[in-house]
């Protein structure tokens, strides 16, 4: 004789079974996810960094280029009006 609920253990036990992959499926899910996230932060971050070392780049460059033109200026200033 089958005790009662007997027949429902190995139905219970691969419903349990089931449940438990998809729960580790599920954190492997999360966890990659979140590496993803923190990847993606780090390369957004490093972006950025770029940028803006290259705006600051280009300040410099913009100084060099004023402060040339400005020392070239004042040079004709030195040099007085223009004989015709």
């Amino acid at each position: 004789m089958h005790s009662p609920g007997g027949g429902n253990g190995p139905i219970k036990s691969a419903w349990m079974a089931f449940c438990d992959e998809e729960t580790r499926t599920r954190q492997q899910a999360e966890d990659v996810n979140s590496q993803v996230s923190v990847a993606s932060l780090y390369f957004l971050e490093h972006f950025f960094t770029c940028l803006y070392q290259a705006e600051e780049h280009g300040r410099v460059g913009e100084r060099a280029k004023y402060e040339v033109d400005h020392q070239e200026l004042k040079a004709y200033k030195r040099m007085g009006p223009l004989k015709g």
